[in-house]
């Protein structure tokens, strides 16, 4: 039954938070991140501002620039490269020209001055920004774990997160951050919930691996080390 506090909120997050095997921030931001590559190449690729943002970042994060490869995206991705190829040719010129201006004279004063200069023109080959996808789905889960936060106060969101499978605790560490006092309880409550589940599971396993118990039935517990690994780092984004 959908009641008027629930009918208030999200449906995107009551929907998440009713996925028990998956933390509901991750789910939601697994979400947005397949819209935003929907949006980016149907929409924005080629298009001169946010190229301007692929030179500033030096291109995607290793893990989304693999992601995108197998999904596929040789043409776009042929040509966002291409303008970051070109970009970068440039820079290298135009430093190892700088490199050259350096004086080399060997005096204190000019080592520490050729120095300074060294520095500055090395800059010129770092990304000023990170990785745009990165960067969206780091803004979208602060959205996300705002909202969380503000409708745990409500007692029927309340009950619908400590019955759904938590927070990964990446995500829990960052909800902790703003957290208002009565969600830090709430949030601590449910991660020790889940934790010392696994924890027993975690122990199971390891009994069972005892060649005394071998033959014991096997059952969850042997997912147990995954879900723990799952549970510290999160859904894969």
């Amino acid at each position: 039954m959908v009641t008027l506090a629930l009918f208030n909120k999200s449906p995107s997050l009551i929907e998440a938070l009713r996925n028990v095997e998956d933390c509901p921030v991750c789910l939601l931001c697994k979400e947005d991140l397949e819209y935003f590559y929907r949006w980016y190449f149907n929409e924005y690729y080629n298009d001169t501002t946010w190229i301007a943002k692929i030179l500033d970042s030096m291109g995607f994060c290793s893990k989304h620039s693999w992601d995108l490869i197998r999904k596929g995206k040789d043409h776009e991705m042929s040509l966002v490269y291409e303008y970051l190829v070109k970009s970068t040719i440039v820079k290298l010129e135009r430093v190892s020209e700088e490199l050259k201006k350096l004086e080399l004279n060997k005096s204190r004063i000019r080592k520490v001055i050729n120095n300074k200069h060294l520095k500055e023109i090395k800059k010129q080959l770092q990304p000023i920004e990170v990785c745009p996808i990165c960067k969206s789905i780091s803004e979208r889960t602060t959205t996300w774990i705002e909202n969380l936060l503000m409708d745990l106060k409500d007692q029927e969101i309340k009950e619908l997160y400590l019955d759904s499978y938590g927070l990964c605790m990446n995500h829990f560490n960052l909800a902790l951050e703003s957290a208002p006092p009565e969600a830090v309880e709430t949030l601590i409550q449910k991660q020790t919930e889940v934790l010392r589940k696994i924890n027993s599971d975690l122990e199971e396993y390891s009994r069972k691996r005892d060649y005394r118990y071998a033959h014991e039935p096997k059952g969850e517990e042997q997912t147990a080390w995954i879900r723990a690994i799952k549970f510290f780092v999160g859904k894969e984004l």
